[in-house]
């Protein structure tokens, strides 16, 4: 499980944004964002956006409105949204916490706050690793794969300090994935993020897109197919 603190530079709103894997369920969630480490951060913000597992496409809300009811009781004055995917297309819900105002900023644009959590979170693992690399005098320069020099770069392969990481990349690589039929990879440091993106892909496509409700609910509560 992976809570991140995120701030938006428009208008100053903090939200947090919350990731989980399969062996979590909500009530799990519930328990943790409620502890002493999470409460005070996540009273504080505009927002809590949930993840579920990343591998489920999820196509009925429905069932996650019900079971997100015992996180909305822990903070009943926080809108609630949930960033999944569906067929390869990445979506937001509406705010699941009717007794919370919706966020006008997300309600306008849902696809800009898409992509504004994609962009937060990739520079988090960025900034949160040694993926920058920088020349130690002014007069170094390093030559880039393009052959252009620069007093700078950037060194994926340094980002893939954990699961969390690998699995999201796979989550914002989705629609990118929907009509390929291969992966390749510039240089080996990066090759363990495509077998990651092969290993989740067998299991997102072998999901029933038609699954039942019963199904679907069994999925997102944190059980393996």
């Amino acid at each position: 499980m992976q809570v991140s603190i995120i701030s938006s530079p428009n208008d100053g709103n903090y939200f947090a944004f919350v990731s989980f894997e399969r062996h979590r369920t909500l009530s799990d969630i519930a328990s943790i964002l409620y502890s002493d480490e999470y409460r005070s951060d996540i009273d504080a913000c505009t927002a809590l956006i949930l993840r579920p597992p990343v591998d489920v496409p999820i196509n009925d809300l429905a069932i996650l409105n019900i079971d997100c009811k015992r996180i909305i009781e822990r903070f009943p004055l926080t809108p609630l949204y949930i960033l999944y995917s569906n067929n390869f297309e990445i979506d937001l819900s509406n705010n699941l916490n009717f007794s919370a105002e919706e966020v006008s900023s997300i309600k306008e644009d849902k696809h800009d706050f898409i992509q504004f959590l994609r962009q937060k979170e990739m520079e988090k693992f960025i900034t949160n690793s040694s993926a920058i690399i920088k020349s130690p005098t002014p007069k170094t320069l390093f030559r880039t794969p393009s052959q252009e020099y620069s007093h700078i770069f950037l060194r994926v392969g340094n980002i893939q300090k954990s699961r969390h990481v690998l699995d999201s990349i796979f989550f914002w690589t989705l629609p990118s994935l929907k009509e390929a039929g291969a992966l390749l990879t510039d240089s080996w440091s990066i090759s363990s993020i495509a077998f990651n993106i092969a290993r989740l892909l067998s299991r997102y496509v072998s999901s029933d897109q038609n699954e039942s409700a019963a199904d679907a609910k069994t999925y997102t509560m944190g059980r393996c197919p």
